[in-house]
């Protein structure tokens, strides 16, 4: 009786176990109650759908969040890797935050630990290559970490001109760039020194009227979402550092920008939503344009909800119909392939690349590794 048996690690912030047995000549539930191994028949026939289709350009392995009564909403990495994960807890008198960090790009992971409120709301994070900066919301109070390893967190007791920022965008070593609403408007203010000095802010655009996420794949290049004063989906653009931001046009069915990120030769995608009911489409920008028009189709990604891109490769998340997670990567001018995925049964919710072969994503209970296949260029 041939039998083939699967395993993996069982630490909570390791790859989850699951023992598969396969090719069986008698019946395998018989066996799985001799082994005792029933429960988890799902489980296996779950880690096997992703592999049952034509080859992956790479595959993506998941671990459940070890915070079970937290929901996982923000995620970013940098170099090849740093990477913090966070969000919000939903017991009203959590003991821990809902933050946890990796130094090995993903593969396994730390609760994080901070002075800051257990309670505390984590809405924005992101990493250089050697630190990272959260920011959220304990009550009314502002919080603002800082982080070397992405495990231990401080708070940093002063912001950026006073004010509160509304995202954190980071790239290169200690480099980090945050938005921060002024009187006289919004204003773009970045750091060398992971949050202790600041340089002087640039002014933004004119007719924001928040700001929700920044993504900057170099010191020269970052992607801002958000909303207008009157609540239309907008999203921000520079290729010249903290100067030269336009506003983008985006597609006029848009009524929300879920996520935007930007390639190193200046293609851009943005996931909008367009209207309630309506599906979520992927859009892209040429080089150096302002202008977001249909972007390419991903295979089974039935709703789109992420996007991320390192040098010119982009991966793109979402769920196929049924809801459960999709994953999907381009590189330069080629067609997108779908990246295996398992052990992730619910839609993928943020996306981050350290490199374009080193990404995580996650699901609101779910810590994902995600490993992109380069295509290499002919010779």
């Amino acid at each position: 009786m041939p039998i083939e048996i699967q395993t993996a690690s069982t630490t909570p912030f390791s790859r989850p176990t699951i023992i598969c047995v396969r090719k069986l000549r008698t019946s395998r539930f018989a066996l799985l109650a001799v082994l005792g191994l029933a429960s988890i028949s799902a489980a296996c026939s779950s880690s096997s759908t992703s592999s049952s289709s034509a080859p992956s350009a790479g595959q993506a392995i998941g671990q459940p969040s070890p915070f079970l009564s937290g929901n996982l909403s923000v995620v970013g990495c940098g170099g090849t890797a740093l990477c913090a994960a966070a969000g919000a807890s939903f017991d009203p008198s959590p003991k821990t935050p809902v933050i946890a960090g990796s130094t090995d790009s993903g593969i396994h992971w730390v609760a994080g630990t901070t002075s800051a409120p257990a309670t505390i709301t984590i809405n924005g994070v992101s990493c250089s290559v050697k630190s990272c900066l959260a920011l959220g919301f304990s009550g009314l109070n502002f919080q603002f970490l800082q982080s070397a390893n992405a495990r231990s967190w401080e708070t940093i007791p002063t912001t950026p001109l006073g004010g509160n920022p509304q995202a954190v965008g980071c790239a290169q070593t200690k480099w980090c760039l945050v938005i921060v609403p002024t009187a006289a408007g919004f204003v773009a203010t970045a750091t060398t020194t992971a949050g202790k000095q600041w340089t002087t802010p640039t002014p933004l655009p004119p007719g924001i009227g928040q700001v929700r996420t920044l993504t900057c794949s170099a010191s020269t290049s970052c992607i801002s979402t958000g909303i207008d004063p009157n609540g239309k989906p907008q999203v921000l653009l520079t290729s010249s550092g903290n100067s030269g931001w336009a506003i983008a046009n985006l597609p006029s069915t848009a009524t929300e920008v879920l996520s935007a990120a930007c390639r190193s030769d200046g293609i851009c995608f943005a996931i909008v939503r367009n209207g309630i009911g309506q599906p979520t489409q992927l859009t892209k920008s040429s080089a150096g344009s302002t202008a977001f028009v249909n972007g390419p189709t991903i295979p089974n990604l039935a709703s789109p909800s992420a996007v991320a891109c390192s040098s010119t490769t982009c991966v793109f998340g979402g769920s196929n119909k049924s809801g459960a997670a999709v994953l999907a990567s381009q590189t330069g001018h080629s067609a997108p392939q779908s990246i295996g995925v398992t052990f992730a049964p619910t839609g993928i919710v943020a996306l981050s690349c350290g490199a374009p072969t080193q990404c995580v994503a996650i699901t609101t209970s779910s810590l994902i590794q995600v490993s992109p296949l380069v295509p290499q260029r002919s010779k």
